[in-house]
């Protein structure tokens, strides 16, 4: 697969917009397709040059997503559709020939907290 850089759109985790890319895109000569690969959170892709070859390690994960999204075809022609999507969950991501993946630990993360539900 080549790498082919950051999906600026996707910066979202459980519903929350986040200011980081969550999704890379690669593009699969196998498939002859574009691929969104959705990292794992704490997997950080560095050094790797735009069109270069990327392999998946370890698991991949399929997602579909369903989501609302507007066609605008010609004058005032305008539909609003369900549309699909997918992308792979990677477990870890690297460049063929290259150095290992590097996987960085957020600094910030709190130990889960369980909350008591009183009923």
């Amino acid at each position: 697969m080549t790498f082919l850089g950051f999906d600026e759109n996707w910066k979202m985790v459980e519903g929350n917009q986040v200011d980081y890319p969550t999704h890379a895109e690669v593009f699969s000569d196998k498939m002859q397709e574009t691929i969104a690969v959705k990292l794992e959170e704490g997997i950080v892709i560095e050094e790797i040059p735009f069109m270069s070859e990327v392999e998946i390690v370890g698991d991949a994960t399929i997602w579909i997503y369903d989501y609302e999204d507007t066609v605008y075809r010609g004058n005032n022609n305008v539909s609003e559709i369900k549309a699909l999507a997918f992308s792979l969950r990677a477990e870890r991501v690297k460049r063929v020939g290259g150095g290992q993946f590097k996987q960085e630990q957020k600094q910030d993360q709190k130990p889960e907290q369980k909350q008591e539900h009183k009923g």
